[in-house]
């Protein structure tokens, strides 16, 4: 039978590499290094490409592990490809695009010819995205205004509840004035409720109770 080393010989597990989901080696994992020295390789060019920075962008955005120039290449090939999902990515190589094209003093009429029937294509799509977004802004505002009709009714309803209170508070007090019998009986209530905690309807009934059977009289 092979010989299994005892579990504090077992080979320590490293943690894996966020390019290729493989396990780092000891050295690179004693450089808290989070991928392998030879996954540093653009994947467009196929050239080492030790840049941390750009490879986490790459990475934390979900794109290829690609150096910048060639990612915007790859763009601008599936524009003239007509391969083109339209992505902010490819906006952005588009916008390099024509930045290095005003910068060029011969461009290429094959390149000028792609551009303008791609920006062409692009006006009209702007133009109907401008469509949707006051579209979308129009709804929006409805939604605001309907919150803020809802939101104007809540207050009004919590408003009035406070008011319809105040005044049934209001008509307690005065009907006390008139008659100081019911004000000693609401101090009797509130009193047994203080001394027993019980609720209103509990110490109401308890004092009922009470005069019914010919207790204390409420003065």
């Amino acid at each position: 039978m092979p010989n299994t080393p005892p579990p504090s010989q077992a080979a320590p597990a490293f943690p894996v590499c966020r390019i290729c989901g493989l396990p780092l080696s000891e050295g690179e994992a004693s450089l808290n290094r989070t991928w392998h020295f030879d996954c540093e390789v653009c994947t467009i060019c196929k050239c080492h490409f030790p840049n941390p920075q750009r490879i986490s962008e790459c990475l934390d955005t979900h794109v290829v592990i690609s150096h910048i120039t060639c990612f915007s290449k790859s763009k601008i090939e599936e524009i003239k490809n007509k391969v083109i999902p339209i992505t902010r990515e490819h906006v952005t190589a588009l916008n390099n695009q024509i930045l290095t094209m005003r910068a060029m003093l011969d461009p290429t009429p094959s390149d000028l010819e792609v551009l303008h029937g791609t920006l062409r294509d692009l006006q009209e799509c702007a133009s109907n995205v401008k469509f949707i977004l006051e579209l979308t802004k129009d709804k929006i505002r409805i939604s605001d205004s309907q919150e803020y009709a809802e939101k104007v009714k809540t207050e009004r309803k919590a408003k009035s509840e406070i008011s319809a209170s105040e005044n049934g508070r209001k008509a307690t007090l005065q009907a006390e004035r008139e008659n100081p019998e019911l004000r000693a009986r609401r101090k009797a209530i509130e009193g047994i409720m203080n001394t027993f905690n019980f609720t209103r309807e509990a110490a109401e009934a308890m004092l009922a109770k009470q005069t019914a059977s010919g207790g204390p009289k409420v003065q």
